[in-house]
């Protein structure tokens, strides 16, 4: 089998308590094309001793002072040579063959640019979350209608995409400090990259209080980036009506000129 290279970037800042666990993760895959980097934000915690335990397993690392966790995942991709990239957050796991399952639906689908899979929701102890209702986001297929309603969602943690569409697209909004990982999705859908969802639990996703995800989800400046993301399809749609019109119009007085030719 064919094992083509994954690069997967972490970003960090002060996530000692759950850095190690999310590097296991990784390595623990024991894929045989792996390229891992961490880009550590300048951690004050226990952070940097953690990386260094694990440095012969990094391609690279670094702890530095960044602009945000968009910024420190471009300056890891920037650094990647992989044909697949994906990132997980200092504080997520990945599922034990994640990386063997990206790898094969790339190799069997060379027109797919991004696959995604399930995941499952767990606290900051790495326990199931105890709402039954919430312990299993099941990815559904997404496309563009779905995306400019506000109503598809594609978890980042399970997700992979080829190097290509990713550096095509423009990588991540540096500026964009909640949904980022939306925003490039949304961009990918505008831009026409083929997306699928696979049936498949393929990471975990933590839930705790001092997660991005929990800290910004439901405020004021996450709703003004969703709402700016949401925007693009707008003029996106408007486009693609206006495409689909022109085109229409070509065939109809092609039609037309074809009769008065034969006629």
């Amino acid at each position: 089998m064919s094992y083509p290279k994954i690069s997967i970037v972490t970003p960090s800042y002060n996530q000692g308590k759950y850095l190690e666990a999310t590097i296991n993760s990784v390595i623990g895959q024991k894929y045989p094309n792996l390229e891992y980097i961490i880009i550590d934000g300048g951690s004050t915690d226990n952070s940097l001793e953690i990386i260094k335990k694990y440095e012969k397993h990094l391609a690279y690392w670094e702890s530095t002072p960044d602009n945000g966790p968009a910024h420190a995942i471009n300056k890891g991709f920037k650094r990647s040579t992989g044909e697949i990239l994906a990132y997980l957050n200092s504080d997520d796991l990945y599922n034990s063959g994640a990386f063997e399952t990206a790898s094969e639906l790339f190799l069997r689908h060379p027109e797919i640019d991004i696959f995604y899979g399930d995941i499952k929701f767990i606290d900051e102890y790495g326990n199931d979350t105890r709402n039954p209702r919430s312990k299993v986001y099941k990815s559904i297929k997404v496309d563009f209608n779905m995306m400019a309603s506000g109503i598809g969602i594609i978890p980042q943690q399970s997700s992979f995409w080829r190097r290509a569409v990713f550096f095509d697209v423009g990588m991540f909004n540096e500026t964009n400090k909640t949904c980022w990982d939306g925003e490039f999705f949304s961009d990918a859908l505008i831009y026409g990259a083929t997306l699928r969802n696979i049936p498949k639990e393929l990471a975990r996703f933590r839930i705790h209080r001092q997660s991005i995800s929990n800290k910004y989800h439901q405020s004021q400046v996450y709703m003004e980036e969703k709402n700016r993301v949401l925007s693009k399809f707008e003029v996106a749609g408007y486009k693609k009506r206006l495409l689909n019109t022109y085109k229409y119009n070509l065939i109809y007085y092609c039609r037309r000129i074809s009769r008065l030719v034969t006629s």
